[in-house]
């Protein structure tokens, strides 16, 4: 039998969790902005124009990647029996694949740096943190 884990202390353990990873993405885009003194920007795709990653893609990023990890976590813990190793093995994955295109891109070494750092903190604290909060 799978775990039931839709209890209210668990849902904000995990909210907490989730608010955890995007107030670090911030902190850790505002000293890089702060030690690099320019904007952080990414080449375009192809021809495409240059991205500047500012505070509002942030935000917006490191929230869609904890409510989607939130979500499989909940939907695996629930129907499969070993949910929790299974969901740490494809967060551990997409951690990993998220980093190729900051290291394959196009961006000044500093911007690649800080990328680099908010993609691994907020997979860390997210991995770490909800798997943390298993209902008993």
């Amino acid at each position: 039998m799978t775990q039931e884990t839709s209890s209210a202390p668990v849902r904000i353990d995990r909210i907490k969790v989730v608010v955890t990873a995007v107030v670090a993405a911030l902190v850790v885009c505002a000293l890089g902005l702060l030690v690099l003194d320019h904007p952080l920007t990414v080449a375009g795709a192809g021809k495409g124009p240059d991205t500047e990653v500012t505070y509002g893609p942030v935000i917006f990023v490191s929230t869609l990647a904890g409510i989607a990890g939130w979500g499989l976590f909940y939907l695996l813990e629930r129907h499969t029996r070993n949910g929790r190793r299974t969901w740490t093995a494809i967060a551990i994955g997409v951690l990993v694949l998220s980093l190729l295109p900051v290291l394959l891109g196009d961006a000044e070494p500093g911007t690649k740096v800080t990328l680099g750092i908010i993609h691994v903190l907020v997979g860390t604290i997210l991995i770490v943190g909800l798997r943390n909060t298993v209902d008993s």
